[in-house]
C-alpha cells in the first residue's frame, strides 16, 4: 500500500513539472485531456488483453491436463451418512484397466457435523494412480466403482481471469454414470449410482 501511495505521489509530481514546462494553457489542457484519456484506454485495453491471455493459457492448460494419465490423489466428501454408517470404516481396492489388483486399504474416515445436522465424510486416497485405473470404494454396504477419469485444468479467477494452478479431476463414471466433479467430489447416500 506505501508503495503505491509513493508512486502516486511521484505520478503527481511529474505531471506539475510537465505543465510547468509546457508554455501555455492550451497546450496544458491538451497535455491533461490526453492523460485522462489516455490512462484509463491504456488500462481498459491492458486489462482485456490480460484477460484474453489467460484464457488462451488456461485452454492450452486444459489439453495439457487431457493428455496427462497420472492422478496425484483423489478427495471425496461422503455426505447424507450416519454415524453408524462409518464405524466400519471405509474399504478401497485398486485395480489396472484388466482387473489385476494393484493394492487395497481399510481406511478409518473423518467425520464432520454439519450444522444441518448431518455428517460429512472425508476420503483421501493418497497414492497415485492412472486415469484409466479402478477405483473400489466399499462403504456402509454401498459399493462405488470409480472409473475413466478426465482431467481438466484447476483454475482460480480474479479480475484478471483465470490463473491456472496445475489439474484436477474433471468428471468421472461412478458405476457407470458419468459424473461432473466440479472442484469437490461430493456423493450422497441418497444418490441412485
Amino acid at each position: 500500500m506505501f508503495n503505491l501511495i509513493i508512486l502516486g505521489l511521484l505520478l503527481i509530481l511529474i505531471v506539475i513539472w510537465i505543465c510547468t514546462r509546457l508554455k501555455n494553457w492550451k497546450q496544458r489542457l491538451t497535455f491533461l485531456f490526453a492523460l485522462i484519456v489516455g490512462i484509463p484506454a491504456m488500462l481498459f485495453f491492458g486489462f482485456k488483453w490480460g484477460w484474453k491471455s489467460r484464457e488462451r493459457k488456461l485452454k492450452e492448460a486444459c489439453l495439457e491436463c487431457r493428455q496427462k494419465k497420472d492422478i496425484e490423489q483423489l478427495h471425496i466428501y461422503f455426505m447424507g451418512y450416519t454415524e453408524k454408517d462409518f464405524t466400519g470404516g471405509c474399504y478401497t481396492l485398486r485395480k489396472d484397466p484388466d482387473g489385476h489388483v494393484l493394492d487395497s486399504s481399510q481406511q478409518q474416515m473423518d467425520t464432520t457435523k454439519l450444522n444441518d445436522g448431518t455428517l460429512s465424510m472425508d476420503y483421501y486416497y493418497k497414492l497415485p494412480f492412472k486415469n484409466n485405473d479402478i477405483l473400489e470404494i466399499k462403504i456402509s454396504g454401498k459399493h462405488y466403482i470409480l472409473t475413466n477419469f478426465v482431467l481438466t485444468a484447476s483454475a482460480n479467477y480474479n479480475m484478471g481471469g483465470a490463473v491456472v494452478n496445475g489439474c484436477r479431476i474433471d468428471s468421472a463414471d461412478i458405476n457407470g454414470k458419468r459424473t461432473a466433479l466440479d472442484q469437490n467430489m461430493i456423493i450422497h447416500k441418497t444418490d441412485q449410482y
